[in-house]
């Protein structure tokens, strides 16, 4: 903390006011990664669609692998060219891609989906 920046003295509230502000901050580190579940937006579209976000977290999990392996071989330009792996590499993104325009749409997606890199880093994002 910076003493010159000391933000809860700054705000005018009361020190009890602060005390239950630093507990419940206490309270939300401790919590740790789980605490996002006080966000009821994000609550309820875990409670209320979790295949959603479960099949979500695979396709981000498999496309972050491929993109890792993807970065290695394309390294060696030479090799590259020909690396069969990379192709099927290539291959098998732009099938998630694919996958992921078409839940869009049949879902009535408004973000533009006609840019494939436009979601393709939104999800690695």
């Amino acid at each position: 903390m910076i003493s010159e920046r000391n933000l809860m003295a700054a705000c005018g509230l009361q020190a009890e006011q602060q005390l239950q502000w630093v507990a419940d901050i206490t309270d939300m580190m401790e919590e740790g990664p789980r605490v996002i579940l006080r966000l009821s937006k994000i609550r309820r579209a875990i409670i209320c669609h979790p295949e959603s976000m479960l099949s979500f977290s695979a396709i981000r999990t498999e496309l972050e692998m491929l993109h890792l392996e993807q970065m290695i071989r394309s390294k060696n330009r030479l090799v590259a060219q020909s690396d069969v792996i990379l192709k099927k590499i290539l291959r098998r993104q732009t099938d998630i891609m694919e996958n992921v325009y078409l839940l869009m749409f049949y879902e009535g997606s408004n973000i533009d989906i006609d840019n494939p890199n436009y979601i393709y880093n939104r999800i690695l994002m």
